[in-house]
């Protein structure tokens, strides 16, 4: 036995021993932790390695690297889910609410001083680590596992079809986008989705492995499982997400309004329908309407181009730099995966974005694949906003059972915070990507930004967290899932399918996000619920503009580290409302958009406002 094993053998002995004269004998938080620190974290960074290596090591029919992280990943559950771990973890933190106790009963404040709260939530991740991986449960996590990996590999090698014929997606999705007649983009919007009834008949199996893999861990169902970090029942999600949904509806009924009027005169319909068509939009399931609407003119790919991949880095770590925070750590440019890969090279890598915490002590890697173009800068600043959330953390001593929990919606809320501040088009013309001439006024830039967030919110809150909800909670049947979600699409969003829409497909499966991270969709309506309360406020306190203003400078800096570290301290929602002075809700969004709302108003006067009021 090597002297780390020896270490935490007898130290996780020493929790459980007891002593006739000393009664129990505990190890305080903080050598509990460090003992974790010395078990544990050399398993995640072997975990985290191997995985880091097979995502830049993709090759078809090549699984050496993906097997040898999936080993690695054994391991890391095998050692954080011991059984000593956790009632190690449970004894610990009763010792010290036991002790907190009888010294506040007592008046008592002689004595060590009592552990921060940063060691008791450590303590508590932990214990809610060796909860989720615990050695009794590995069954069924297997299972999960089994189920979940089948489901990502048949999302992988399901092609749409197109006259029976398969079309890859990205292809497809262009044709449909670029087709100029309804009767064109319905048959394209049909087989757009058409690639995800492959993905039904492991549905029904991916949903029960979970919920049984959470309920052979102690919660009711999986949906309570992923809420649970948050220190919140799902219930009180639920009542989130739904007074962000009324809080908004006014702007959506009114947005909705705008938007059916006047794809209505670009198709040349004569009567508008009261719902909105979902071939008219660009996104299929109307998850956000950007696409449908640019503003002619408001364009930095000129300025990208010039800039090139490196310029586009450049400029997006500036934002965070002026905002006084320190530079991200050579590692982090050094190591990481940050452009295309040749296609003639050996191995690709995993597309899309990701921010890695290799060793939980300052190895943060990014992966991407950045090319001058106008969504890889969104991508860029949303990507190092999680770098430097996971920087500041490692500056800050945040413990390592605390940084090793998965990223979630307060750090979505400052990348999203990040890339919506950046975007104000004075800083794009002040960093020379945009030309000065091209800076919209405010009616038309509110407009691309209302179309961009409030229907992903209402999306997010609505349709997808309730139908989630449904799936985990519920256990709503899978021969009902196609009909359930249009019935929550026309509820929530005031959207409607070109045909009627059987059992036979799966159209809510077409959210990469039901496989991918299932049962989280909710986070994707309170981060940009956040992070609006966030920039009404550093705006507030800047000085400057929230719409159209370039916002930088030591109150952004001070406000995004306080976010970033406060979570060891405090519960989250806490966080939220000590920083911006509100509680977590969609009101900032509302007054962001209030000078559109007016102009809505006043371009619909004559129209048929047809959503319900909430």
């Amino acid at each position: 036995m090597d002297r780390r094993s020896l270490t935490v053998v007898l130290l996780l002995a020493a929790c459980a021993g007891k002593s006739e004269e000393d009664g129990p004998k505990l190890p305080t938080p903080a050598e509990l932790v460090a003992s974790w620190n010395e078990a544990a974290a050399p398993k995640w960074t072997a975990w985290q390695r191997a995985e880091w290596e097979a995502h830049v090591h993709v090759r078809e029919n090549d699984a050496t690297w993906a097997e040898k992280a999936a080993e690695a990943r054994v391991a890391w559950e095998a050692e954080v889910g011991k059984a000593d771990w956790l009632t190690s973890a449970r004894d610990v933190l009763t010792a010290v609410s036991e002790h907190d106790g009888k010294k506040k009963k007592n008046g008592d404040d002689e004595g060590p001083p009592p552990p921060s709260e940063a060691e008791k939530r450590a303590v508590e991740s932990i214990r809610m680590l060796s909860r989720t991986h615990t050695e009794a449960s590995a069954e069924v996590r297997l299972r999960r596992d089994r189920e979940l990996g089948q489901q990502l590999r048949m999302r992988d090698r399901s092609l749409p079809k197109l006259d029976g014929l398969p079309v890859p997606p990205q292809e497809l999705e262009g044709r449909y986008r670029a087709a100029t007649t309804l009767e064109e983009r319905a048959r394209l919007w049909s087989a757009v989705l058409s690639g995800a009834r492959d993905l039904k008949s492991g549905f029904g199996a991916q949903r029960d492995a979970l919920n049984l893999a959470a309920s052979k861990l102690g919660w009711e169902d999986h949906h309570a499982e992923v809420i649970s970090p948050y220190e919140m029942k799902p219930d009180e999600v639920a009542a989130v997400l739904r007074n962000a949904e009324v809080a908004l509806r006014p702007l959506y009924r009114q947005l909705h309004t705008w938007v059916r009027y006047e794809l209505a005169m670009r198709f040349s319909v004569v009567e508008v329908p009261e719902m909105l068509p979902a071939h008219w939009l660009d996104e299929p399931l109307g998850t956000t309407w950007n696409a449908t609407f640019r503003i002619q003119g408001v364009d930095p790919a000129m300025g990208l181009a010039q800039a090139g991949a490196d310029g586009l880095l450049r400029h997006a770590e500036s934002f965070f730099t002026e905002a006084g925070l320190e530079t991200l750590p050579g590692a982090v440019w050094q190591a990481s995966s940050l452009y295309p890969f040749d296609p003639a090279d050996r191995y690709q890598k995993t597309p899309g974005a990701s921010v890695w915490d290799i060793d939980l002590d300052g190895d943060i890697r990014v992966l991407m694949s950045v090319t001058p173009i106008e969504p890889w800068l969104h991508a860029a600043h949303r990507e190092l906003a999680f770098a430097h959330v996971l920087a500041e953390r490692e500056r800050s001593d945040w413990p390592k059972p605390l940084r090793a929990a998965p990223l979630g919606a307060m750090e979505g809320a400052l990348a999203t915070w990040a890339d919506l501040a950046a975007s104000r088009p004075r800083r794009l013309a002040r960093l020379g990507l945009l030309d000065s001439a091209q800076i919209p006024e405010e009616t038309l830039m509110l407009l691309e930004d209302a179309l961009t967030w409030v229907p992903h919110v209402v999306f997010a809150a609505g349709t997808a967290a309730t139908f989630e909800r449904e799936v985990y909670e519920g256990k709503l049947p899978v021969d009902q899932v196609t009909a359930r979600w249009w019935s929550l699409v026309q509820e929530h969003q005031g959207i409607v399918p070109p045909e009627t829409r059987t059992e036979r497909w799966a159209d809510p499966l077409y959210v990469q996000q039901f496989t991918d991270s299932p049962g989280r969709y909710f986070e994707f309506a309170l981060a940009p619920m956040i992070a609006f309360q966030l920039h009404e406020k550093a705006c507030a306190d800047s000085g400057v503009d929230p719409r159209y203003g370039d916002l930088s400078g030591a109150v952004v800096g001070d406000m995004f580290r306080r976010v970033a570290v406060g979570g060891a301290e405090r519960e989250w929602r806490k966080v939220v409302e000590e920083v911006t002075g509100t509680p977590v809700g969609a009101e900032a969004m509302v007054r962001h958009f209030e000078p559109l709302m007016a102009w809505l108003q006043e371009q619909n006067l004559s129209r048929n406002v047809t959503m319900a009021k909430l």
